[in-house]
């Protein structure tokens, strides 16, 4: 999950909160690594302070599989659905039993049915979402409800149209992204590019696959390990390249940046060898 989502659980740590955070069995191994960066770079670098912090949110961390109800206090019960906007994701679907006969006559509970941030029908990697059966009370965010975003084709095309380009102008490609899902689908369309060009020449002698790809940040390579590890989660086509032979996540022209040593050494290598594609 991104910081927007997870931010606010230093303060509640801070202010007393000792109850269970509930998230889906993929999110329970990224709120440490998230906040823990975010950490670092705003609050305070006290690696001893942090690990403490890290260790308060393992021991309230309860994990929760897709698509079953779980009690979580008197009368309320939750269930979350995957969401299909990065890996964990989930919208959360709450039953409440009604509080008077009267009430349970007419209706055996209420249904809640809380959506933040939604993936597309065919984003990279993840199955789509499925609506609710049923909700009487829907609460969601919504930032792009006005927006028509293009489709996985026009996006891939338009990527290949930019990296041909640059190449051929001797540019440099730098693509800034979320260490969390948006790294991992642009690796998965730039193996599909990569895959799907195979010999086609870019620029005097280097070719489609001859393209150096590197992911420059320590957290987004622990975020694509975790990718890797929940694979299991990832929709039928990701999982159709994994056993047809290919590493959608971990291709042979991937290399990734563990550390600030291997962040210097990596710049210096790109700026004797000429060799400018970075990602």
């Amino acid at each position: 999950m991104h910081i927007d989502h997870v931010g606010r659980i230093p303060y509640l740590l801070v202010a007393g909160f000792r109850g269970p955070i509930y998230c889906s069995e993929a999110s329970a191994l990224l709120p440490p690594l998230v906040p823990e960066d975010a950490l670092k770079v705003g609050v305070n670098r006290n690696a001893s302070l942090i690990k403490r912090f890290l260790g308060q949110i393992w021991r309230q961390v309860v994990a929760l599989p897709y698509k079953k109800w779980r009690s979580v206090t008197q009368g309320v019960s939750v269930k979350l659905h995957p969401a299909g906007h990065i890996l964990g994701s989930a919208y959360v679907e709450f039953k409440v039993e009604s509080s008077s006969m009267e009430n349970a006559l007419a209706k055996r509970n209420h249904r809640v049915v809380f959506f933040g941030d939604l993936g597309a029908s065919h984003t990279p990697l993840l199955p789509a979402p499925r609506p609710p059966w049923r909700a009487d009370l829907l609460v969601l965010e919504s930032t792009y409800g006005d927006r028509l975003h293009e489709n996985r084709t026009q996006r891939q095309m338009r990527l290949g149209h930019a990296i041909e380009h640059a190449l051929v102008n001797r540019g440099t490609i730098l693509v800034p992204a979320f260490s969390i899902g948006r790294t991992q689908e642009l690796l998965y369309d730039l193996e599909s590019l990569i895959h799907r060009m195979g010999g086609r020449r870019l620029t005097g002698s280097m070719c489609w696959s001859d393209l150096e790809v590197i992911v420059d940040s320590p957290l987004a390579a622990k975020m694509t390990d975790c990718y890797l590890r929940l694979r299991h989660l990832w929709d039928n086509e990701a999982r159709r390249r994994v056993n047809s032979g290919r590493y959608p996540l971990n291709f042979e022209q991937l290399y990734t940046v563990e550390s600030h040593d291997e962040h210097r050494q990596t710049v210096a290598y790109l700026a004797s060898s000429g060799r400018h594609q970075r990602w």
